[in-house]
């Protein structure tokens, strides 16, 4: 989410696939920060996942077929999407998510309730309804619990 969050999930991330034998390379597919951007934030998270619908997500980042153009880069084999639970007390986050998504969501104090909160934002923002079980699978879910 934030610019320093892709060192850490890919230390910690890149570490626990070490650890199955797998040597995985991550790829920031989130826009580099300029003036306009920050570089991170559940703004620019969410905006993300608006901008790349499901289609291009498919076609754009796992090769979307057998019938598609191969991809300029090689296909990723997930995308990785973190949101920081501490946003639930942002006025800011919980109407945008009220009015784009139509979700209330709570400010639990259990983790595992806020996990719950979070996943709920992220199925949504991803449009995971308009995905086959095979590409949703590929969506990883990232939760910095605080």
């Amino acid at each position: 989410e934030g610019p320093t969050d892709f060192f850490a999930i890919e230390s910690f991330f890149g570490h626990a696939l070490e650890n199955d034998g797998i040597n995985a390379q991550f790829v920031p597919i989130q826009p580099e920060a300029d003036n306009m951007n920050s570089g991170g934030g559940w703004t620019n998270v969410l905006l993300w996942l608006h901008r790349n619908d499901p289609k291009y997500r498919i076609k754009n980042y796992f090769g979307g077929g057998l019938f598609e153009e191969p991809l300029d880069e090689p296909p990723l084999d997930a995308i990785l999407i973190q949101l920081d639970s501490y946003i639930f007390s942002e006025q800011s986050f919980t109407n945008h998510v009220s009015n784009k998504y139509e979700l209330d969501v709570e400010n639990p104090d259990g983790a595992q309730e806020r996990a719950n909160e979070i996943r709920k934002v992220i199925r949504n923002a991803a449009r995971f309804d308009d995905i086959n079980e095979q590409y949703k699978a590929l969506h990883v879910m990232s939760l910095r619990l605080r």
